[in-house]
């Protein structure tokens, strides 16, 4: 879970630890940030007229109730004001809300009328003063899905070198959060540049949060990716155990002994 989500709503959960008071004192609540975002598709050039939406709500899977709506332009470019939204309850917390704010961006296409119709989420962690966001578009069998990083979150794993002939790149692993539950979908893409030529999804869930052995590796001329994975034992159900897969040319991705 994002570690700037909704930090009033944490304090609440922790009612045991922390005060956490309603109190009737009208206030305004910014609910996303200013954002200027580039967004690039899956040749790696400028995604122009995606449909994009922000919201501030986990539950919002579509942006149905998004608060802002934009359609990128020719250099797969937008600009979006901050929004705040105007409350009547104050919920004071022992926990400090710091700078962090939390929101999702929606994109998508628009249909025959002009409508938006949102296919993917991506979720952000980011400042309340404004974010500059990266984002991505890509496809995993034959499901649209984007990524955005903003400067306070850590960019994907990227690197190790692969070889197909005469062509040749690199790899970028995603772990994506699935909309129910607290583990992550794998994938590998196999780059050039920026363009991505292949995905494969990993058949392990991954809790991309544990790093101590996370990362690619090269051992004999051939690529590794390690990673966590949940691994529940009788003493500890919420523990984890890592897995090692080789990687190789595009699409070509195998299990190993760790």
């Amino acid at each position: 879970m994002n570690a700037a989500m909704s930090l009033p709503v944490t304090g609440c959960l922790l009612l045991s630890i922390t005060a956490c008071i309603p109190l009737p004192i009208p206030h305004t609540e910014r609910l996303t940030p200013s954002v200027r975002a580039d967004f690039r598709a899956r040749s790696g050039h400028p995604a122009a007229g995606v449909a994009v939406a922000l919201t501030a709500s986990r539950k919002d899977t579509l942006c149905e109730r998004a608060v802002i709506q934009r359609v990128t332009d020719a250099r797969g470019h937008i600009e979006v004001p901050p929004v705040e939204k105007r409350k009547s309850i104050f919920w004071l917390t022992m926990m400090d809300r710091a700078d962090g704010i939390g929101y999702w961006v929606c994109t998508g296409t628009t249909d025959a009328l002009g409508a938006p119709v949102y296919e993917s989420r991506s979720e952000v962690s980011g400042g309340r003063s404004g974010d500059d966001l990266d984002c991505f578009t890509w496809e995993a069998a034959q499901r649209p899905f984007v990524s955005c990083y903003s400067g306070r979150m850590k960019r994907p794993l990227q690197g190790g070198r692969w070889q197909q002939g005469s062509a040749g790149g690199t790899y970028r692993v995603l772990f994506v959060d699935r909309a129910q539950g607290v583990f992550a979908r794998s994938f590998v893409q196999w780059l050039v540049g920026d363009s991505i030529v292949a995905v494969s999804e990993l058949p392990r869930d991954a809790k991309p949060w544990e790093r101590k052995r996370l990362g690619l590796s090269e051992r004999g001329g051939r690529w590794y990716l390690t990673y966590a994975v949940p691994h529940s034992t009788f003493w500890n159900k919420l523990g984890n155990r890592w897995v090692t897969y080789e990687l190789g040319a595009p699409g070509e991705v195998r299990e190993v002994p760790s």
